[in-house]
């Protein structure tokens, strides 16, 4: 019985103590985006930077994969030379 208490009791003080601390916790704030490339079966992003630049892979109707850099709304392929 003196067990189940100190279990309880220990449950009790953890959730005040993870209470505490998620109430302090930072808010993030996160947006999506579609992300279309002309042609593209598949897309996926790689990355993205502080000016909004967006770098990544996809695949079209052939099964050949391009890079893609996409700056305003206007992807640009990216292709090693003579690649399929």
């Amino acid at each position: 019985m003196k067990v189940s208490k100190v279990l309880l009791l220990s449950a009790m003080i953890l959730g005040f103590v993870v209470a505490g601390v998620a109430a302090h916790a930072p808010t993030i704030n996160v947006t999506y985006s579609l992300v279309r490339v002309h042609s593209a079966l598949t897309t996926a992003v790689g990355g993205i930077n502080d000016s909004g630049t967006v770098v990544g892979v996809f695949q079209e109707k052939a099964a050949y994969q391009h890079g893609y850099v996409m700056s305003n709304g206007k992807a640009t392929w990216i292709d090693y030379p003579n690649a399929q």
